[in-house]
């Protein structure tokens, strides 16, 4: 998406009062949300309190299917992330590994919960 639409669609906000609902999920296998890659218990209680993912006290550490814990994660955590309109300006030309990264890193602040390898 060029900085035109972007901006136009920023304009039509304002103006209008709609906000667009984009959301990003996550999960063991979209944003490796798993316990190979995450402290999950710290990462519940960031999500928690985090007023942009959706039904926040709904989400749980999920036992993972049995075909997934071949690289030795057994458990997961999945949730839908509602995308601010000031980061999806930043992010929608990108890739969506990508956005699943920056949101993570740069806007979770996820990177504290990772597992050092």
């Amino acid at each position: 998406m060029n900085e035109k639409c972007i901006n136009t669609e920023a304009a039509n906000v304002k103006k209008n009062g709609w906000i667009p609902a984009i959301t990003i999920e996550f999960d063991e296998v979209t944003g490796y949300i798993n316990n190979s890659w995450y402290d999950l218990d710290k990462l519940l209680i960031k999500l928690k309190a985090d007023p942009n993912v959706i039904d926040r006290d709904e989400i749980k550490i999920q036992d993972v299917m049995d075909y997934d814990d071949e690289d030795g994660h057994t458990k997961a955590i999945a949730f839908k992330y509602l995308l601010p309109l000031e980061i999806y300006g930043k992010l929608a030309d990108k890739e969506s590994n990508f956005v699943r990264n920056y949101i993570l890193k740069e806007v979770i602040k996820a990177g504290d919960c990772q597992i050092e390898f």
